[in-house]
């Protein structure tokens, strides 16, 4: 196999299944999770943090879809690197984040 396909890339290691999940460096491991659409969340942890894909698309599916996207009142197109300000979503998002372990 290449490199890439064998899961090395710049040095980094990278744990694919279909898509980037996750990749690791000496100082951190990066948790990512893109939708179809085009929204990307992702998790910065210790290198030592088991895959932590699972709570991204929790994020996604029962926070940010329901105080986001299903909202009539609350933006729902974004230009890339702008903030979500919907107060909800934040609300929600902090009181979940608590409860993961990793956090």
């Amino acid at each position: 196999p290449t490199e890439s396909e064998s899961g090395i890339f710049s040095g980094e290691t990278i744990d694919r299944i279909n898509f980037l999940r996750s990749y690791s460096t000496n100082k951190y491991k990066c948790h990512f999770y893109e939708t179809l659409s085009g929204f990307k969340f992702a998790f910065l942890s210790d290198t030592n943090t088991e895959d932590l894909h699972i709570f991204l698309e929790e994020i996604y599916m029962k926070i940010f879809m329901n105080c986001v996207i299903r909202n009539p009142l609350s933006q729902a197109d974004f230009k890339a690197g702008e903030v979500i300000k919907n107060e909800s979503f934040i609300n929600k998002l902090d009181a979940y984040m608590v409860t993961i372990p990793a956090f």
